[in-house]
């Protein structure tokens, strides 16, 4: 990143800072350059966000996207709605199917798994119906009563297996594509930067 950052210099135009660094982002070649929506809505869907030190802000972001009044989400903890627990109970097993230790290893810690809550430690292992309808003591703590935008929809799921999780995924993929999207560069600004001299590479 530092030796990326230090071959902008020349290709800033003081009077449209944004654009031109937009623009050099654009143009940058091999393992340095920007996916497209195709390839970045792809490996979303599939990467491991939990184990990584930026998990959390993926779904921060994701969360608090087009709020005027946004969520504390510090306040709250990222949940595996189906469990981390390699000994999973025979309901999820059963939910899952007989591939149910194959799922789990491939779609456990991917995006269409991972929510927020404040409830982590009440929701602990338990079967998916209890997660999402969880009452008690007159506080609904369910992801059916959830105020999250992250949590929207889980109440109408009946069962989550492979095939919630890659739908859940392909909504908040779509989503991101909003949060995150490619910088729309003006065809004569994109034309004079083409024309600019091309630092050679510093690797």
């Amino acid at each position: 990143m530092r030796r990326t950052f230090a071959t902008f210099l020349r290709s800033i135009k003081k009077e449209q800072y944004l654009t031109s660094i937009q623009s050099k982002f654009a143009r940058l070649l091999s393992a340095r350059r920007f996916p497209n929506d195709v390839e970045f809505k792809r490996e979303l869907k599939v990467r491991n966000l939990y184990k990584i030190r930026s998990g959390s802000y993926w779904l921060r972001r994701l969360e608090n996207h087009g709020r005027r009044e946004r969520v504390l989400v510090d306040e709250y903890t990222i949940e595996h709605i189906l469990p981390q627990n390699p000994k999973l109970s025979e309901e999820w097993q059963k939910a899952l199917g007989p591939e149910w230790q194959q799922v789990q290893a491939t779609w456990l810690h991917t995006l269409g798994n991972l929510t927020l809550t404040g409830y982590n430690q009440t929701y602990s292992d338990r079967a998916f119906c209890i997660k999402r309808d969880l009452e008690k003591g007159g506080d609904d703590k369910g992801f059916r009563y959830s105020p999250l935008k992250l949590n929207k929809g889980l109440g109408q799921v009946e069962l989550w297996n492979e095939k919630a999780i890659q739908d859940r995924a392909e909504r908040l993929a779509g989503l991101a594509l909003k949060v995150w999207m490619m910088p729309a560069i003006d065809d004569d600004f994109w034309a004079d930067s083409q024309n600019e001299p091309q630092l050679q590479s510093v690797f």
